[in-house]
């Protein structure tokens, strides 16, 4: 995201600047004190700081350059910057959309997806997967910028919980649901829907097993095979995920919702701001609120789960036995012991003589 030089809508505000002169006075908002974001191919320091208005551009050329010269079974990765902002669409799609910016920018990813689409059907291997999905739910503090969360609106929050977010960054349905789309002709039946509990984590296991790819792991691996969901199967009806935290209230990481088959239970609610700054009431449930997410998309009503002999109450003891016995294993080990401690010696940066390192976009090695 960095320091970018166009301001604009939604963009940071950074005019241009370089290395610091105490001498020399200031014009305009000072600069953030990070380095100018870069664009790196493998060891090579390409722009610094990258233009985003011309990275839609070099997305594309870089994927179909992948796609057309392989040989063989390749796998390709493209974790596109749209939407997120800062929203930066390129002149052919600004100003293109009823929506805004943030539509020319949608407008923009559905062009990517296309010319990468466009290239797997012209290299004639008509056996290749494509599997589009997003990483979480819109940004509701970024309000017009931040997309919708559609039906997922998450009512209990904004009318019992005092408001606050129901997207991004929160536990509720409008933070996880993401679309999740699956193309491979001859396999994937055109037009069909699943609504079977999948999560990004299942992509590991279910590429390695279509690619028949053995892989070991001292670690456990959360996600599943789920290509069986390709061909119209199921998955099983007691399948579990456990939403962590992200950012809103409680402990970073922590689990704050269990989602097993059709319920929900939330453990702690608030914490992440709306549109208007409105962060709602950190509030912890125990009992956990339990939703039946079939019958309750929105988010509206809690089950009543007093009566252990119920539907409602049977779900919860066994979700709250699945929560009790992922704290257990988590206390087995595997737990990441990354620091973030900044080493400024190796930044990537195309002239070490510029603190903020902007190089005009030439071309230098690290």
């Amino acid at each position: 995201m960095g320091c970018v030089d166009r301001t604009g809508s939604d963009l940071p505000s950074c005019g241009p600047c370089g290395t610091i002169d105490e001498n020399i006075p200031m014009s305009g908002p000072p600069c953030f004190p990070d380095i100018a974001l870069p664009l790196v191919g493998n060891e090579t320091v390409l722009e610094q700081p990258t233009d985003l208005y011309s990275l839609s551009e070099k997305y594309v050329e870089h994927a179909t350059e992948i796609i057309t010269k392989s040989s063989k079974p390749y796998f390709l990765y493209m974790a596109l910057s749209q939407p997120h902002t800062p929203l930066t669409p390129s002149k052919k799609f600004e100003g293109k959309s009823e929506r805004g910016i943030y539509g020319d920018v949608l407008l923009e990813m559905d062009w990517i997806v296309g010319q990468v689409t466009a290239a797997v059907k012209k290299s004639n291997n008509s056996n290749t997967l494509i599997w589009f999905m997003s990483d979480n739910g819109p940004w509701a503090s970024k309000c017009l910028f931040g997309g919708s969360v559609g039906p997922f609106i998450g009512s209990w929050q904004s009318n019992v919980g005092g408001g606050g977010s129901v997207a991004k960054g929160t536990v509720w349905e409008g933070g996880h649901r993401v679309p999740s789309i699956v193309y491979w002709p001859g396999v994937v039946e055109a037009g069909s829907t699943s609504h079977e509990l999948t999560s990004s984590l299942d992509i590991l296991p279910t590429l390695a097993n279509i690619g028949r790819i053995n892989y070991t792991s001292k670690r456990t691996i959360d996600g599943i095979d789920i290509s069986h969901i390709f061909y119209g199967g199921e998955v099983p009806e007691d399948r579990v995920l456990f939403h962590p935290n992200s950012g809103a209230f409680g402990n970073y990481g922590d689990v704050g919702a269990v989602r097993m088959g059709k319920y929900k239970a939330v453990f702690y609610s608030g914490g992440y701001p709306d549109c208007q700054g409105n962060l709602g009431q950190n509030q912890f449930h125990n009992p956990p609120l339990l939703f039946n997410l079939e019958e309750d998309i929105e988010e509206k009503l809690p089950l009543n789960t007093n009566n252990g002999k119920s539907e409602a109450g049977k779900a919860l003891k066994k979700i709250l036995k699945y929560y009790a016995h992922f704290y257990e294993k988590l206390q087995e080990g595997g737990i990441s012991n990354t620091t973030y401690e900044v080493d400024w010696s190796l930044r990537p940066c195309c002239n070490p003589n510029d603190e903020f390192c902007r190089c005009d976009n030439h071309w230098k090695e690290l």
